[in-house]
């Protein structure tokens, strides 16, 4: 019966999607710093030493789908990689991926703008490596949930693409992480809660404030 129940849901459930209207969204990055210094005495021999060395990757794509005019559904998914090269040529490596459900609530429309609030539960989880002297370890594991709710304003520059703006004036969040670390002594595990609600009337059409995002509807 259970099964049954399982698969009759899962069926609607997908049946529900194919119909939905899709979109999609999301963020690419890619950084790379380094250098070297370059030090010449007044009486001596120039040397030259390697920058610290950084690079930086991150790609966080994300789906989502309209199951009616004022509701929507969709997940984000946060990959990324961080490496850093040390003066010593130790180094430090740390991966990291996410997912995050969300659903939106548009509550006005405007013609071509439209208002909306988006909750969003976020996973996330990272781990990494040290080398230190040729010898590599790993480093401390670290485990995150959260959930936020964020509201922003849509505007429809075409059929195809909208224009997205979260109103950072306004934030409600809790999170909490987990950050475990072996040693020879054993295990060490700090968490940390953190809780945010604000609003700052003061701040309403403050351009630092309102991030301009964009989706493309499929």
């Amino acid at each position: 019966m259970k099964k049954t129940m399982f698969t009759l849901s899962l069926c609607l459930t997908v049946s529900i999607l194919a119909q939905a209207q899709t979109f999609i969204g999301g963020s690419f990055s890619f950084n790379k710093d380094g250098g070297v210094t370059k030090t010449t005495p007044t009486n001596g021999t120039t040397t030259t030493t390697d920058n610290i060395k950084t690079t930086d990757f991150s790609i966080n794509p994300q789906l989502g789908f309209f199951l009616s005019e004022t509701t929507a559904v969709g997940i984000g998914i946060n990959l990324g990689s961080e490496k850093t090269v040390l003066i010593n040529s130790n180094e430090n490596v740390r991966n990291s991926f996410g997912i995050s459900p969300f659903m939106r609530y548009y509550f006005a429309d405007f013609n071509k703008f439209r208002m909306f609030a988006t909750t969003t539960l976020g996973f996330n989880t990272s781990s990494g490596k040290n080398t230190v002297g040729g010898v590599t370890t790993d480093g401390p594991k670290i485990n995150s949930i959260g959930i936020s709710i964020r509201p922003s304003v849509s505007y429809a520059a075409s059929e195809k693409i909208h224009l997205e703006a979260g109103l950072n004036f306004m934030n409600f969040g809790f999170s909490t992480t987990a950050t475990k670390t072996e040693s020879p002594a054993g295990e060490i595990v700090v968490r940390d809660n953190s809780f945010d609600l604000g609003f700052n009337s003061n701040t309403i059409f403050t351009t630092g404030f309102i991030t301009v995002g964009m989706i493309f509807i499929l």
